[in-house]
C-alpha cells in the first residue's frame, strides 16, 4: 500500500492583514482544506494570552477530521510558532506518524490561498475555487465554500 501523507502549514502569520490561514493538503490526491484564524487572535488582549495557539490546534484538528485521516496516513506539520501547541497535540494523537516539515509545504498553495482569501475577505466571490485543488472552507459567518478547481 502506498504511503499517504497529509501536510499541515500556515500562511499569512508573518504579514497579518486579516488573519492567518491554516491548510491541510493530502499530497497524493491533491485534496485541500483550509480555514482562517481571525486577525483579532493576533491583537491585544488575545495575542498576550496566546489564544492563537489554541485556535491553530482547534482548526488543525477539525481540518484533519474533515479529511477523514486514515490510520496509516502520516502527518507532516510546519515548524511555525503558530503550531507550537498543535504539534504536541498531534503527537499525542498520532505519535510516530507525525513528522516535522522542512518548511517547504506552503510553496504550492500559499499564493493561491492568499489571493483566494483576499477575494473571500471582501466577499466578492464567496464560492471561488482554486485551480487544481479540492477546497473546503467554513467561513466565520458559517457559510461553506467547497469545490475542485
Amino acid at each position: 500500500m502506498a504511503r499517504v501523507t497529509v501536510q499541515v502549514d500556515d500562511a499569512g502569520v508573518g504579514d497579518l492583514l486579516f488573519g492567518a490561514i491554516i491548510g491541510a493538503h493530502r499530497k497524493e490526491t491533491g485534496e485541500f482544506h483550509y480555514d482562517i484564524i481571525p486577525v483579532n487572535y493576533f491583537q491585544m488582549p488575545d495575542f498576550r494570552k496566546k489564544l492563537y495557539l489554541k485556535k491553530a490546534t482547534e482548526v488543525t484538528l477539525r481540518l484533519l477530521e474533515e479529511m477523514k485521516l486514515g490510520p496509516e496516513e502520516e502527518v507532516e506539520i510546519c515548524r511555525s510558532f503558530v503550531f507550537d501547541e498543535t504539534r504536541e497535540e498531534l503527537f499525542r494523537k498520532f505519535g510516530r506518524r507525525l513528522q516535522l516539515s522542512l518548511g517547504m509545504l506552503s510553496t504550492m498553495w500559499r499564493r493561491p490561498i492568499l489571493t483566494r482569501s483576499e477575494i473571500w475577505a471582501t466577499n466578492l466571490y464567496p464560492t471561488e475555487t482554486i485551480r487544481g485543488l479540492e477546497v473546503s472552507s467554513t467561513c466565520s459567518d458559517g457559510s461553506r465554500t467547497t469545490g475542485r478547481g
